[in-house]
């Protein structure tokens, strides 16, 4: 998991970033993992307060980032 929450910190900046179905198609061919490795690694980032969903109005257990909706993205600085 900390691979993939690296590989999180990597893509996000300080500016807010929308991340659409594409950029998750991108992130899944470049790293062969599945969308809830993704998930999962997104969520303790945000348990972590490294990084923020500017979209999500309240706590998403399962998939904290939907990719649809294009959400907006930030990593916080520490």
């Amino acid at each position: 998991m900390e691979v993939a929450k690296q590989y999180w910190l990597h893509k996000l900046s300080s500016s807010p970033k929308p991340f659409r179905n594409e950029d998750l198609a991108n992130m899944l061919e470049e790293t062969n993992w599945f969308e809830t490795n993704l998930q999962q690694a997104f969520k303790e980032l945000l348990e972590e307060n490294k990084v923020i969903n500017l979209n999500a109005h309240k706590k998403r257990p399962k998939k904290p980032v939907h990719f649809d909706d294009n959400e907006r993205l930030q990593r916080l600085e520490s």
